[in-house]
């Protein structure tokens, strides 16, 4: 038998610690091609690093307390939902990389960002994209509560 059939899905550490492997894995990435495209971050990446690893805590805490009353959850959505999670975070990384900003024009004034430049640029967009997460890990996690709720009635 393998680790993952033996997983006590009603363990909340247990439910974290798959989520802080993965998303870890995920925010080494995201430091190292930062690393490699920027060289603002070759000095910082400690920091950087840390800060992913503490947004990644909170939020594999926060999801292990508001879904551990879902019982049914298996450790293979767990890691393929948040390495869908990381992979969003690593897109955004790259775009953050990719799109050229001038930003001697923006803040002259002579341009302004587009849209998905302020999103991709934003300071926010981490901390959004997890709660994007969360939220709907939360909403799925209620309506199956719902669903099994009532199909035991």
């Amino acid at each position: 038998m393998s680790v993952l059939t033996e997983f006590d899905t009603k363990s909340r550490p247990a439910r974290a610690g798959i989520i802080m492997v993965v998303l870890t894995v995920f925010s080494a990435l995201n430091t190292l091609y930062g690393w490699f495209q920027s060289t603002d971050v070759k000095g910082w990446w400690p920091l950087i690093l840390l800060l992913w690893f503490v947004v990644t805590w909170v939020y594999a805490v926060a999801y292990a307390l508001l879904v551990s009353h879902h019982r049914l959850i298996q450790p293979a959505f767990l890691i393929q939902y948040h390495c869908a999670l990381g992979a969003v975070l690593f897109l955004n990384t790259y775009l953050y990389y990719a799109i050229d900003v001038n930003w001697g024009a923006v803040n002259s004034g002579l341009a302004q960002l587009t849209t998905i430049q302020k999103i991709v640029t934003s300071h926010k967009t981490l901390y959004v994209i997890h709660l994007l997460f969360l939220g709907v890990a939360v909403i799925w996690s209620l309506v199956e509560r719902r669903i099994s709720g009532s199909a035991h009635s």
